[in-house]
């Protein structure tokens, strides 16, 4: 799994490879440091990583 994080270190992206589906899952999430969890704010798949990296850097900027 690769985690790329916003400047503010408040939303981050999950890019993950699923062997079974054979494609990459992008999970866009907003992180709650208080309670140490991850809120989902949008999940896409995605068939190749560059895709998926390339969709997770927009999301946050």
């Amino acid at each position: 799994m690769r985690t790329f994080t916003s400047t503010s270190g408040k939303k981050a992206v999950n890019v993950r490879y699923n062997a079974v589906q054979e494609h990459f899952t992008a999970a866009h999430v907003q992180i709650d440091s208080a309670n140490q969890r991850e809120q989902l704010i949008q999940m896409k798949s995605f068939s190749n990583e560059a895709k998926a990296i390339n969709w997770a850097k927009k999301q946050l900027n």
